[in-house]
């Protein structure tokens, strides 16, 4: 009898032993699985993608800036890199930008709000208006103010004191008849009028600036062949446009340009779409930016970062 209560103590204390071990174990290996959750967690932070760079813009030097969707400035090939400013702008979306002198430019976000960089004064922006269609685009005005262009075709004015001439034919009516919307805006140098472009390729004039043909609303474009940037083009002395699509076709309107980079369909190693274009002083050189951030160029642009 002493012998079996000897062997039951045993046996209790040896189930104890292996259910304490059983626990030390289970915490042990719940240890290493929290560390190497929270190291996985840590490389996922330390090496999460840039954000895409999605606007390009080009210097009177014929450098270039290139902005990613948050804000950062990246100047290439001699574009000034004003060290009085953040190399990363407060706006939460940047969308669009356009030069205003030889060291600056304006950036716009989505929501209208628009940040000045540079030589570039600020006149104002739309953030807390919640404006009813996201903005697009930033067009310089003649007395050296600015428009912002709304993807429903509306235009606001900042630090322009003319009245704003009328677009043939409207474009807010029209956009939202064709169920289509504004992408791209670009102006005469001196401010004296501008275009518009939707996605489908319909062009709309302001003031000054003729209306040189479109792509009419062709039938059938597919997503991969819309519109996705509009660039000003300066030949021989007179101005026009080009339209770029997100496959990289380039329209030139008037049609039979003599700048290089244009009436072409535009490559670049990546292969990927396209997002945005720009030209440069003189007219005769274009750089292309594709959603990766790879610029290809062309003519007389500076050789680019493919």
């Amino acid at each position: 009898m002493a012998k079996t209560k000897t062997a039951q103590s045993n046996n209790r204390k040896g189930m104890s032993f292996i259910s304490h071990g059983m626990r030390f174990r289970d915490r042990t290996i719940a240890a290493i699985l929290f560390i190497l959750a929270a190291f996985l967690v840590f490389v996922g932070l330390t090496n999460s993608p840039a954000s895409p760079v999605t606007v390009l813009v080009s210097s009177s030097n014929d450098g270039y800036w290139l902005l990613s969707l948050d804000g950062q400035v990246q100047a290439e090939e001699g574009a000034p890199l004003d060290q009085t400013f953040p190399d990363e702008l407060p706006l939460s979306d940047v969308v669009a930008a356009s030069p205003r002198s030889a060291g600056g430019f304006w950036a716009v976000s989505s929501t209208g709000g628009v940040y000045g960089y540079g030589g570039a004064e600020y006149y104002g922006g739309l953030d807390g208006s919640f404006p009813p269609a996201p903005i697009v685009d930033i067009v310089p005005a003649q007395t050296g103010g600015y428009r912002l262009v709304g993807a429903d075709g509306r235009v606001y004015d900042f630090n322009i004191e003319q009245q704003r001439p009328l677009a043939t034919p409207d474009p807010v009516n029209q956009i939202a008849r064709d169920n289509s919307r504004a992408v791209s805006a670009v102006g005469l140098p001196d401010g004296s009028g501008f275009w518009i472009v939707d996605n489908m390729g319909v062009v709309y004039a302001y003031g000054d600036a003729e209306h040189l043909g479109d792509l009419g609303r062709v039938a059938g474009l597919s997503s991969d062949e819309q519109i996705v940037d509009m660039i000003l083009v300066e030949d021989k002395g007179e101005f026009g446009y080009a339209l770029l699509g997100k496959n990289g076709e380039v329209f030139a309107f008037p049609s039979g340009s003599s700048v290089p980079c244009l009436g072409r369909q535009v490559k670049v190693v990546t292969g990927a779409p396209l997002v945005a274009a720009a030209t440069l002083k003189g007219g005769q050189g274009c750089l292309f930016l594709d959603e990766k951030g790879v610029v290809a160029s062309y003519g007389d642009a500076p050789a680019a970062n493919q």
